[in-house]
C-alpha cells in the first residue's frame, strides 16, 4: 500500500490522504545550458531545479473501508490544513512510502491548490507542490 502523509511545523499537524492518487507526477528538472563554441555547441551541466509534484484527486465525504485507516478527516479539514499553513507562510512536508521504502520525503510549498464541492459532498481537488530547501 502506498501511503501519502502531509505534516506541518515538525508534525504539529499531520494529515494522511485517503489514498495516493494514481496520477501523481514528480518532475525533476536540471538547469542545463548550451552555448556556441568556436567549432560546435557545448553543453553545461547545471544544478538541479526544485522538484515539482502535482496531482488531482478527491477528498471523500464518507470514509470507505478500502481507504487508509488513519484518513479520518472531513474534506474541509484537508482544505483548511492547506489554507492554514499557506497563510502562515510555513512549508509543509510530504512523505510518500510504500510497504518497503520511502519514495519521497521533502519539504514543499503549495504553489496551487484548487478545489470544488461536488453534489455528493466530496471535494474534488488538484494541487501543485514545489520542493522547499531550508537555508542553513
Amino acid at each position: 500500500m502506498v501511503e501519502t502523509v502531509f505534516s506541518a511545523n515538525n508534525r504539529e499537524q499531520v494529515m494522511v490522504l485517503p489514498w495516493t492518487p494514481p496520477g501523481l507526477q514528480i518532475a525533476e528538472r536540471q538547469n542545463n545550458n548550451t552555448f556556441d563554441g568556436l567549432s560546435r555547441g557545448r553543453a553545461v551541466i547545471g544544478t538541479m531545479a526544485p522538484r515539482v509534484i502535482s496531482f488531482s484527486s478527491v477528498f471523500p465525504r464518507v470514509h470507505q473501508r478500502w481507504m487508509h485507516p488513519q484518513a479520518l478527516h472531513t474534506p474541509l479539514d484537508y482544505v483548511e490544513f492547506f489554507r492554514k499553513w499557506r497563510e502562515e507562510l510555513v512549508p509543509i512536508r510530504i512523505v510518500i512510502t510504500d510497504n518497503t521504502r520511502e519514495i519521497i520525503n521533502m519539504a514543499v510549498t503549495v504553489d496551487d491548490f484548487t478545489w470544488k464541492l461536488r453534489k455528493n459532498g466530496d471535494y474534488e481537488y488538484s494541487i501543485t507542490l514545489s520542493e522547499y530547501v531550508f537555508i542553513k
